[in-house]
């Protein structure tokens, strides 16, 4: 696979610094999106994030024969070609390659970020070998927001300075890069490499060429078994190399000590679930998924519980919580925090919901931590008032049946969020499924905690029994097909799409039981696949089973059919809860195990086609799949484990 470059570029593998910064390429070593780059750096935690190294090119001479190990994509031809050299990679602890450069002589190169800081270390190690080899490596530098191409500017860098074996490059008037190669000797060069192709990006309809600078060169000897330091960083040191590699494999090993995973599969997500959580001083929180999202209130929160709570992050979940509960406004919190500027967006219905949803399952693990409840309770009560009197976006009680209404023209509120231009291609404006069945569990579990803290508890209660009564009386389909998607103004929309599995995966019961088997086999027969759930049966004429092409494409498939992983956890548990074997629902997750080795290499990606061969597409490493179905996998195994 590594040797075939069509195999090698589709699969990519990703490091984080748990501040926003991360690095990541292709298995190929080309770098086929703008996103990619062997440093970018968050600048604004978690916000704002650049590309500063985005490739370097290594030759290496053994024995008089030079091998050029990097790869690059250039209109209709790749140069160099150094992964047709590569022997095999290895995700853990990080990401490794190895080439083999003669008979039973490899290069071992492999790439991991100091915890923390914007820092990326690339160690190279001759093995088999009784001779030294010569390597020389050029940078490839540039400075743009990972949204965004780069061209050729006359004013970049704006320095290069050697000194004392560490090289600073000026990227602007704040961020300096500094590259570091021990023992090498420095070689100022001058020049561009133009257009390099990012073909995921044309794929996407997007802009997909930069031009990168070469400043100079490090040259230096590779001795046998004696492991070659290159060090590229953004902060103002250095750090020690051992300390930093000493402090990340012991980080790990952490890692798997605090989640208890139950078997491998859980292992490989436990460890992902690492790459999703900021913590730093200024800002706990989670990034959505790589490579382009940033924070989102409803990832968030959907994701929360597995990244946090079942690795044993429980005071990261903690300062989440307290984090977000300051930004609540008119009972909502936000959904998202630009990449730039400061204003929060609020433009979701759910998050708030999820936000509640979140907090249940952090009290079942941290039953003693009243103290965060009493932080939070005046949030909780002013979100029920604010959703009993109306909020933004027309989001309001129903009082006649205490149903949630939500939605007006052009805006998407629900996850089912695709927008192209002012066409809501979901709108789903009225009282949704999902929506409800959240509503009523937040009210449920407000009167818990209501009770926890010797509040007033009767009037969520009250509420939360008539949305039980108007939600089975409104939603229960007569086909026995579960339940309606949404509830509009002129009826219900009876397409079967996922969203009805939350009400049978509720904390509390909401659905007489044959109910929630009718919603369980109607997804189970229409829309489970092995990697996810479809977002709309096959048998309605707007279903799509690809994704792909320009951003119209893309977005007008997004919610139609095109399978999410995410969803797969909420119907394993529901499928549990009807069927009660967990060892059955427990399979309806292996299909997921070979996806581990395609795509973002040891992650779960955002998206897959809804038809075989069920190809993954959208951001490679997405939070809530790879927390949802963890936290699933390890609920099932525990009660198959108590069977």
């Amino acid at each position: 696979m590594l040797n075939n470059y069509f195999e090698a570029s589709s699969r990519e593998w990703l490091v984080t610094n748990g501040i926003g910064g991360y690095a990541s390429q292709s298995l190929a070593g080309s770098c086929t999106r703008s996103y990619h780059g062997l440093l970018v750096s968050a600048i604004d935690l978690p916000t704002n994030r650049q590309v500063a190294l985005a490739q370097r090119e290594e030759t290496v001479t053994l024995n008089g024969r030079s091998i050029e190990l990097a790869t690059n994509q250039y209109q209709n031809t790749v140069h160099p070609t150094g992964y047709q050299f590569a022997q095999r990679f290895e995700r853990h602890p990080t990401p490794s390659f190895y080439y083999e450069i003669a008979p039973g002589v490899t290069i071992r190169k492999r790439i991991f970020m100091e915890y923390g800081e914007n820092t990326t270390f690339i160690e190279y190690l001759l093995e088999g070998s009784v001779s030294p080899a010569k390597i020389s490596l050029l940078p490839l530098v540039t400075y743009r927001s990972y949204h965004n191409e780069s061209l050729r500017r006359s004013d970049f860098p704006l320095s290069v300075i050697n000194a004392n074996g560490t090289t600073t490059i000026g990227l602007s008037e704040q961020v300096n890069l500094i590259l570091n190669c021990p023992l090498a000797e420095w070689t100022r060069l001058d020049y561009w490499h133009f257009q390099l192709q990012h073909l995921r990006e044309l794929e996407r309809g997007l802009a997909f060429e930069s031009d990168l600078y070469c400043p100079g060169k490090f040259t230096t000897t590779l001795q046998p078994n004696i492991p070659l330091l290159f060090v590229a960083s953004t902060e103002e040191r250095i750090p020690d190399f051992d300390r930093v590699w000493n402090r990340f494999v012991s980080r790990q090993r952490q890692l798997l000590d605090k989640a208890q995973p139950s078997d491998s599969f859980s292992a490989t997500l436990a460890l992902a679930a690492d790459d999703f959580v900021i913590e730093h001083p200024r800002r706990k929180t989670i990034i959505a998924g790589y490579p382009w999202f940033t924070d989102w209130g409803r990832d968030t929160m959907i994701a929360l519980p597995g990244l946090c709570l079942q690795t044993g992050r429980q005071n990261v979940a903690r300062e989440i919580f307290l984090s977000f509960a300051k930004f609540v406004d008119q009972g909502m919190i936000p959904n998202r925090f630009p990449d730039t500027g400061e204003t929060p967006e609020y433009n979701t219905v759910d998050a708030t919901l999820w936000f509640i949803r979140a907090i249940y399952f952090y009290t079942k693990e941290v039953p003693e931590d009243k103290e965060l409840l009493q932080s939070i309770w005046q949030n909780l009560v002013d979100i029920v008032d604010w959703h009993l009197k109306g909020t933004r976006f027309n989001i309001h009680v129903d009082h006649e049946d205490g149903l949630l209404f939500a939605g007006e023209p052009e805006v998407q509120l629900t996850w089912m969020d695709a927008k192209v231009g002012d066409w809501v291609v979901t709108p789903r404006i009225g009282k949704p499924v999902e929506i409800n069945a959240l509503w009523f569990d937040a009210l449920m579990i407000i009167a818990d905690i209501a009770a926890t803290l010797d509040q007033p508890a009767q009037l969520y209660i009250q509420l939360a029994d008539q949305v039980r009564t108007s939600f089975v009386a409104k939603f229960v389909r007569s086909d026995g097909k579960g339940l309606a998607d949404v509830i509009e103004v002129n009826g219900p929309d009876l397409s079967i799409r996922p969203n009805q599995v939350f009400a049978v995966n509720t904390v509390h019961a909401l659905l007489p039981e044959a109910v929630q088997k009718a919603v369980v086999d109607t997804i189970q027969s229409e829309l489970l696949t092995p990697v996810g759930l479809r977002t709309l049966s096959p048998k309605y004429p707007n279903y799509r089973s690809h994704y792909g092409g320009d951003q119209y494409s893309r977005d007008s498939a997004y919610h139609q059919g095109i399978v999410w992983p995410w969803l797969l956890g909420a119907f394993v548990e529901s499928h549990y809860k009807v069927y009660g074997d967990a060892k059955q629902s427990l399979l309806l997750l292996d299909g997921l195990i070979p996806h581990l080795a395609e795509a973002g290499i040891g992650t779960i990606s955002e998206i897959f086609d809804s038809e075989p061969p069920y190809s993954p597409d959208g951001c490679y490493a997405q939070a809530w799949s790879v927390a949802t179905v963890l936290q699933a996998r390890e609920f099932l195994i525990k009660a198959s484990n108590e069977h």
